[in-house]
């Protein structure tokens, strides 16, 4: 990949990761401890996700060498 098309795509990606939570912690405002107490369960299903995703994409690689 050119360096300038990978400078491009990560400037992209950071400003609208970068916006994303700018606007989060604009609508939350004070109520920003929510995110504390709801971001350990989201976090817990989004590391469950990741681990079912992973095993599935063995499971099915594993699979196919049989």
């Amino acid at each position: 990949m050119p360096v300038w098309r990978f400078v491009a795509y990560t400037l992209g990606g950071s400003a609208l990761w970068n916006a994303l939570l700018v606007g989060l912690g604009w609508f939350l405002g004070e109520r920003w401890t929510l995110v504390r107490q709801y971001g350990q369960v989201v976090q817990y299903v989004l590391l469950a996700a990741l681990i079912g995703a992973v095993a599935w994409f063995v499971w099915r690689r594993w699979g196919r060498r049989r």
